[in-house]
């Protein structure tokens, strides 16, 4: 039973476990990977943002100058832009 307000109180025996975990080799070893491999993700999908946006952008003024009357009078526009 515990009271509403009463605080937490964490037992001696979870704080020694945790207390080991953080000395141990292994275990340092294992969350200094997983940081490695969340920066390299994080990168990763930061770039493919960058790309995505360039790409939005260049779709957008292909549209614009499709919209525009006789700005390309010629059968296969689509060709002529992508030369």
């Amino acid at each position: 039973y515990l009271r509403q307000n009463a605080p937490f109180v964490i037992p001696d025996s979870i704080e020694q476990k945790k207390e080991e975990l953080g000395k141990s080799p292994g275990e340092k070893a294992f969350f200094k990977m997983l940081h490695s491999e969340f920066r390299k993700a994080s990168f990763f999908f930061e770039k493919a943002q960058q790309e995505f946006e360039i790409r939005e952008e260049r779709v957008r003024e292909g549209f614009e100058i499709m919209k525009q009357a006789n700005s390309i009078m010629v059968n296969e526009k689509w060709s002529t832009i992508a030369k």
